[in-house]
């Protein structure tokens, strides 16, 4: 629950220099667990999830919480060739987001 506090470059550049450390020795994978924002609103904790993206946006310069959509595009704009998204069992949309080399 980091990258949600930085903007999309910063995460781009975070992100990029991990793909190329793992690179480097062939495979790997980055392990994240964060939030994964639902368009569609079906699930019971939704407005408090809401609720964080929006402290995110005042507390925070560029911070925003992310729908799975958003972290493919961050994440294969680093360099990762495969994602995974397991949801968890929590009161906030969280979910570990598996980015592959």
């Amino acid at each position: 629950s980091i990258l949600h506090n930085w903007t999309e470059e910063s995460c781009l550049k975070a992100l990029e220099n991990c793909q190329k450390a793992l690179s480097t020795k062939g495979k790997g994978r980055v392990i994240i667990v964060d939030i994964v924002l639902n368009p569609y609103g079906n699930t019971m904790f939704d407005n408090a999830t809401i609720a964080i993206d929006l402290m995110m946006m005042i507390n925070t310069s560029g911070g925003k919480e992310r729908t799975e959509d958003d972290w493919k595009k961050l994440l294969k704009e680093a360099g990762f060739t495969h994602i995974n998204f397991i949801p968890l069992q929590t009161i906030m949309s969280f979910s570990i987001i598996e980015a592959f080399v």
